[in-house]
């Protein structure tokens, strides 16, 4: 018997008419069946998964992000969008998590990690989520054609915007660093954690497993909320 910390299955999508909602059925090998489970320790199991996923995700948008750093292809639509997610996913899993925790660990690293993770904290809070920062500024400007002796007349009026949100490599480097540092430590927690749940599993008799309906996942519409993570 083993404890798995993250497994990855084939998925089949289905329409529940009772309940009338999208449902992703998880499917094991040939031979075998997933039911769900829930035991003392089984919620803080599956937050920790959800909670390195997020990080996860984030340090794989970061180095994509330096991947078009190194290419020098990152000054366009692409890089924005993924720096945005590496933000946005980081932020998310740091805000579900334990934010304490994280921030005595990243007080610990030398250089200015922790002042670091609060900038990605404002990018996200004031630019990505929000448009309230001096990041993203607009101007109505006067053109004015000049003649060789210096007199100035006007040519035109515009408008221009100035948006500035993406790191230099430093910035992302840093970015990749507080995900590399939570990621290491939720893994040790995942293993932990799976080895208390796998014990209490094993103390369910086999009937009442074999009485569970197989795992499924049912896809909320998209203007139904989840309940939120524990913090």
């Amino acid at each position: 018997m083993t404890h798995l910390a993250e497994a990855n299955f084939d998925q089949v999508i289905r329409f529940d008419d009772e309940a009338q909602h999208f449902v992703a059925r998880v499917v094991a090998e040939s031979g075998s069946r997933l039911v769900e489970v829930n035991t003392p320790n089984s919620a803080a199991l599956r937050h920790a998964v959800e909670l390195l996923s997020d990080f996860k995700s984030s340090l794989q948008y970061t180095r994509l992000y330096l991947a078009l750093l190194a290419a020098e292809d990152s000054d366009g639509v692409m890089g924005s969008a993924v720096w945005q997610s590496a933000i946005v996913s980081y932020w998310r899993g740091v805000t579900s998590g334990d934010r304490k925790r994280w921030l005595a660990r990243f007080g610990e690293e030398p250089g200015d990690a922790l002042a670091a993770h609060v900038h990605f904290g404002n990018l996200r809070n004031k630019f990505v989520a929000h448009s309230d920062n001096a990041l993203q500024q607009s101007a109505v400007f006067a053109k004015l054609a000049l003649s060789v002796q210096g007199n100035a007349r006007l040519d035109s009026v515009g408008t221009t915007h100035l948006t500035v949100n993406a790191p230099n490599e430093e910035g992302a480097l840093v970015l990749e660093r507080l995900c590399e540092i939570v990621i290491s430590e939720l893994e040790v927690d995942i293993a932990h954690l799976s080895e208390i749940v796998t014990s209490e599993v094993t103390m369910i008799r086999i009937s009442e497993l074999e009485a569970r309906p197989d795992l499924e996942f049912i896809i909320p519409n998209a203007n139904e909320q989840r309940e939120s993570r524990p913090r």
